[in-house]
């Protein structure tokens, strides 16, 4: 440990660091029968890159994180660019290899409280939360939407049927509109429906009804299997058909059953 210190104090960023020593330190550390009485002033030391080009110690502070190894498989480059995953503190992605290949690095990584990323944890605890708060752009809403969309199916805690959806009310996740408008999602109907891109009506007319508001494009993007995407807004109360108006009868007009929303209010 204090060859680390000595070496590490010109360090200034994770380009200074050399992962791939980094992770043979980490491994011989395991090995020292005197670390569980170093761990204190490990802890201290700023010698963990972050995937941003900072480095941190591991002392105080918000948690740092490494992803698991599956899940970051699955994360594409432009997952990694969202403003959620800049509030993780996540680990250099070679301290990521080097803890795939040995337990040791990994073992060593945990004694000093970094938390590794399940997909559970990422979809609960980070990605859900993120599409509920303001602070979120919400121009950041469909992606993330999708990568919950994505990401789900491999969530234990999300196995049950209905049960994403349930989160997604709870937390009152947002949707962003084609105008630009922000709708949280609750038990009642959220007043949208789905874009073209996911499924155009046969009956839609043109120009559409007054009512008729859309999801944003983006919820088709990444490769998003449509039937399954508009499954899951349509659980939302997202419809996919235009408003029926009552004809006769009621003087009052307005919009009857069916699928359709109508127009619908933001936050």
């Amino acid at each position: 440990v204090e060859l680390l210190a000595e070496l590490s104090s010109g360090w200034s960023d994770a380009g200074d660091v050399d992962t791939r020593w980094l992770g043979t330190v980490l491994k011989e550390l395991r090995r020292d029968p005197q670390l569980s009485n170093s761990l204190a002033s490990l802890r201290k030391l700023r010698v963990l890159p972050l995937a941003d080009g900072r480095l941190e110690s591991a002392a105080g502070g918000a948690p740092l994180h490494l992803l698991g190894a599956l899940l970051a498989g699955e994360l594409l480059p432009r997952d990694r660019e969202l403003s959620v995953f800049a509030s993780l503190r996540l680990l250099h992605p070679d301290l990521l290899e080097a803890a795939a290949a040995d337990s040791d690095v990994l073992s060593v990584l945990s004694l000093l409280r970094v938390e590794t990323l399940t997909h559970d944890a990422l979809v609960l605890s980070h990605l859900i939360p993120a599409l509920a708060s303001s602070a979120t752009p919400p121009a950041e809403l469909p992606a993330l939407f999708c990568l919950v969309h994505r990401l789900h199916p491999r969530c234990r805690s999300l196995g049950s049927e209905g049960q994403l959806r349930r989160r997604l009310v709870a937390a009152r996740a947002r949707l962003l509109a084609a105008d630009g408008s922000v709708v949280a999602v609750s038990d009642d109907p959220c007043r949208l429906h789905v874009c073209s891109a996911i499924c155009t009506p046969d009956f839609l007319p043109d120009p559409p009804p007054r009512l008729w508001r859309t999801v944003d494009a983006a919820y088709a993007a990444d490769g998003a299997r449509h039937a399954e995407m508009r499954g899951l807004l349509s659980e939302l109360g997202v419809g996919a058909f235009p408003s029926i108006l009552r004809v006769g009868g009621d003087k009052g007009g307005g919009e009857g059953g069916g699928e359709g929303r109508g127009e619908g209010g933001g936050e």
